[in-house]
């Protein structure tokens, strides 16, 4: 974000940055150094867990005017119905220079959530019982759910994907607070933001009973 910022000005490789851009940046480095204090836990469920039952991806997906992202959970489930949430896999990006739409930034994050899902079910050595996903953006859905509406190009091959990788059963509305994915698009000032957040959790709602996780997905 920052080098964009300064393509932006116009900048050359050589030119000393201006104050604001490197007040950002010193107060980058500062804060990249709280990076060693993350722990990320190596197995998906804790131990002592027992059998897992069932297994569910939850993807989320997210865009702004900065950038767009991805992250998916193991929602795993014991034959004791308790619930343990694990982060899988996340990816990010910064948008291009050249102007584009928030609903199609946020379409571009669920095609990206659908092809990381893809690949996740491939490379996870076990079975996958449901796969859902997750965003707060409420022309997505409408992309999906109308199939009588003539998009253009771009919109049209990209809606085209996704009805034929997934059903729109699968898809869900999220509210920004509770869309972990939000922290892809717009990024986080602090460490600390990360590791006190629903970022490595996940929202609350994924870890609540299968009765009441149903009721909401």
């Amino acid at each position: 974000m920052l080098l964009q910022e300064m393509c932006q000005k116009k900048a050359e490789w050589d030119d000393k940055p201006d104050n604001t851009t490197l007040d950002k940046w010193k107060r980058w480095t500062q804060n990249i150094k709280d990076i060693q204090e993350v722990k990320i836990d190596r197995c998906y469920v804790p131990g002592g867990y027992g059998k897992v039952a069932s297994r569910e991806l939850h993807a989320f997906s997210d865009a702004s005017e900065v950038g767009f992202g991805v992250v998916i959970y193991l929602r795993s489930t014991n034959e004791r119905g308790e619930v343990h949430v694990s982060l899988v896999s996340s990816n990010a990006g910064v948008v291009p220079l050249k102007k584009v739409t928030i609903p199609r930034l946020e379409l571009t994050a669920a095609i990206l959530a659908v092809k990381m899902v893809h690949v996740g079910t491939r490379e996870l050595y076990f079975d996958i019982a449901r796969t859902m996903y997750w965003t707060h953006s409420t022309a997505v859905l409408r992309y999906i759910a109308n199939v009588q509406a003539m998009y253009l190009t771009f919109v049209a091959n990209w809606v085209q994907l996704i009805r034929e990788a997934t059903s729109l059963s699968h898809w869900h509305h999220v509210s920004t607070r509770e869309n972990p994915a939000h922290m892809t698009s717009r990024g986080v000032k602090r460490t600390q933001d990360l590791m006190n957040g629903i970022w490595f959790k996940g929202p609350d709602f994924l870890w609540q009973s299968e009765s009441e996780c149903r009721e909401m997905c």
